[in-house]
């Protein structure tokens, strides 16, 4: 919390000039400054303790655990059948499907500038999918054919500091906070 102009009193387990370093060891012996730390959907906030983002409220990461729109990583039935679940709600789709679920029969789609054929493993910069509509990025990138990691505040989406450490970059410029925290880059305590 702010105590006076650029003077940050940090609540327990926090340092920093912003109190945007969370003061852990690690989270199942992966630094809290890592990338990918809490399997990148959340951030350490003490020993072996991953605070995930609200949208991975059902990751375990320590059992690799996840689902892909309600259906088990493993099931057969994950991603229309028509691929691979490789982490919360992420389908990575066989050849000749897309969408978010992989239920989308590619036909003659062609996306981006380069006018790549949807079932090319470079469209969308391989960090999205095509749709009929255009490149639908993964999370963390945009741009037109999701060339750009998007940032908070000069850091990049993928820091465990973006958003004071206490949020998620969800589009550029743009802090979806955790709760109990406000402020257009979470820097506020509530």
């Amino acid at each position: 919390m702010c105590v006076s102009n650029n003077s940050c009193a940090c609540f327990a387990g926090f340092s920093g000039a912003l109190c945007e370093t969370a003061n852990t060891s690690s989270c199942f012996g992966i630094s809290p400054e890592t990338n990918g730390v809490c399997s990148g959907f959340g951030v350490c906030v003490g020993p072996d303790n991953c605070q995930y983002y609200s949208h991975h409220s059902n990751f375990n990461c320590q059992n690799n655990d996840w689902q892909c729109f309600f259906e088990d990583n493993t099931t057969p039935f994950v991603c229309s059948t028509h691929g691979t679940c490789t982490s919360q709600d992420i389908c990575d789709c066989d050849a000749g499907f897309a969408g978010e679920r992989c239920g989308q029969v590619i036909t003659n789609v062609e996306c981006g500038i380069f006018d790549l054929s949807a079932s090319d493993p470079a469209v969308c910069s391989a960090r999205g999918y095509c749709t009929a509509n255009g490149c639908v990025c993964n999370e963390n990138f945009g741009g037109f054919e999701c060339e750009s990691v998007i940032s908070c505040n000069g850091i990049d989406a993928f820091e465990s500091n973006v958003c004071s450490g206490v949020g998620s970059c969800t589009a550029q410029d743009s802090c979806q906070c955790f709760t109990g925290f406000t402020g257009q880059f979470c820097q506020t305590r509530n």
